[in-house]
């Protein structure tokens, strides 16, 4: 599957000055003639954490049965109660968590075929529906709101989760919908215009007419979907499409595979994802710098360069970031760093130390200044310049990049 970077695109995100096309949630209003609908609730009588019904409807939306407990964005006392090893000085020493290695991410349609992913996938299905605990983590990637794209990682590893947790972009506390998991889906309020019945008085009958303002389809909570855990080491990637455009992403992670690998499938295809459906915006593996108004995009920075801008705290972006006009948008809110790294995690979040690392937090603004240089950085070679020309051919070819065989 071959999805390059359309040059236009390129020059007109550094070059240009067009204005990024935003979504803005819907507004709704009310007036002596028109009513709103109010939402009704109801409490199941065998729900208890661990048994949510509604979380466990969105789980069965994903191929999976939650048989044993379920915990979505769990209480942190309870994910750490779930974790053998104690916390000491906010950190907690693992065996079981490897956060890097050798791996190679294997596409659907590209390395695999389309059935032999969806074989792996129901494997994997079938063991999360095998009746283990499950620890759902619902989140996003990239900063800024207006392109941030929903992530779903489910594990059967609290540790994994409380990474997972760390890394990824937190949002708002919301009560999932099963059926909204990609953009378009019909009766997501969070994303529809006028939402609502409207009714006007008829005198003469005495009673309202009411009629039902059309709806214009909702945003997606969790375009991609992360299943890590289970035997194996591979990685493999499958993209979904939604009215002939990619939409969404399966990813598939046995739980031998490295966290590196997590976020380098998340990331890739939550770059593809982005650049299938915004012309304004391009989306890259990278490493974003800043220092005051300055910023620097940095393309194939090693783990040195990025612990060397840790301990300098010059990072902005580690890993992938996301280019517009209004600026640089990171994609992750934490790095895979050293232990010794001075970042250290915001909301008493302990971190999982493994071999001598850590996942810590970064907390990156929704944007940093456009970059004024951008560096194409290779271990070893000398110092040169690159052409305008050649510096968006690179861009536009590593926007389709990823670790693969």
């Amino acid at each position: 599957m071959i999805r390059l970077l359309n040059k236009s695109i390129a020059n007109k995100v550094f070059n240009n000055k067009n204005k990024v096309i935003t979504n803005k949630f819907s507004e709704i209003t009310r007036s002596s003639t028109k009513f709103q609908r109010k939402p009704e609730f109801f409490v199941w009588p065998n729900e208890r954490e661990g048994n949510i019904y509604i979380d466990n409807w969105s789980l069965i939306s994903d191929g999976v049965t939650s048989v044993g407990d379920s915990f979505r964005n769990a209480r942190l006392n309870l994910l750490l109660s779930k974790i053998s090893s104690k916390v000491s000085n906010n950190q907690i020493e693992s065996n079981n968590i490897v956060y890097s290695g050798e791996y190679k991410i294997k596409e659907a349609g590209d390395n695999i075929t389309q059935e032999e992913f969806d074989e792996i996938l129901t494997k994997y299905q079938s063991y999360y529906s095998s009746g283990i605990d499950l620890f759902v983590e619902d989140a996003a990637v990239i900063a800024t709101s207006n392109l941030r794209i929903g992530v779903r990682v489910i594990t059967d590893n609290a540790a994994t989760a409380l990474i997972a947790r760390s890394l990824l972009i937190p949002v708002p506390p919301y009560e999932v919908i099963p059926l909204a998991r990609l953009d378009g889906w019909r009766y997501d309020p969070r994303n529809i215009e006028n939402d609502y019945s409207e009714g006007s008085w008829d005198e003469n009958s005495k009673s309202y007419n009411v009629f039902e303002t059309p709806q214009s389809g909702g945003k997606g909570q969790r375009h991609i979907v992360a299943y890590y855990g289970g035997e194996g080491s591979d990685v493999y990637v499958q993209f979904i499409e939604n009215s002939g455009k990619i939409a969404g992403a399966n990813i598939v992670l046995g739980s031998k595979a490295p966290v590196s690998a997590l976020v380098d499938a998340i990331g890739y295809s939550a770059a593809v994802i982005n650049n299938e459906k915004n012309e304004s915006a391009i989306a890259l593996a990278s490493t974003t710098l800043t220092k005051g108004q300055n910023t620097v995009l940095v393309i194939g920075a090693s783990d040195n360069l990025i612990e060397t801008a840790i301990s300098q705290k010059l990072l902005y972006g580690a890993n992938h970031n996301i280019v517009s006009n209004d600026g640089v948008s990171a994609f992750w809110n934490g790095v895979v760093s050293t232990a010794a790294s001075p970042y250290v995690l915001d909301r008493g979040i302990p971190s999982i130390v493994s071999n001598g690392k850590k996942a810590s937090s970064v907390i990156p603004n929704n944007y940093a200044f456009r970059p004024k240089t951008v560096v194409f950085y290779k271990a070893g070679s000398s110092k040169s310049n690159v052409s305008t020309a050649d510096a968006i051919k690179n861009i536009v070819d590593l926007s389709d990049e990823k670790n693969t065989e």
